[in-house]
């Protein structure tokens, strides 16, 4: 008499497939990863400052260009306004 065996298929149980932060970031950037990653924060930051200098740079000649139009609107308007000038509005 032969015996048949009865055979169970028994799943492996359920492994968690996520990975942490970290362990995404080793796999994706390699053994450095978090000097990678202190470069790149680096890098952005020596960026914004760039950019901030250059902007204030723009903002402070802007400035000192209506600072010198005021002060040349002021001197005209006092040389027309005063009795003895030579310069007279035409009316």
């Amino acid at each position: 008499m032969t015996e048949k065996t009865e055979w169970e298929v028994v799943d492996a149980p359920p492994q968690d497939t996520r990975q942490t932060l970290q362990q995404l970031l080793k796999n994706m950037l390699g053994p450095w990863w978090r000097w990678k990653i202190a470069g790149l924060i680096v890098a952005a930051g020596a960026a914004l400052i760039f950019f901030l200098t250059v902007t204030a740079v723009f903002v402070l000649g802007v400035m000192a260009i209506a600072l010198v139009s005021v002060g040349v609107a002021k001197v005209r308007q006092w040389l027309r306004t005063r009795p003895g000038s030579a310069v007279r509005e035409k009316r």
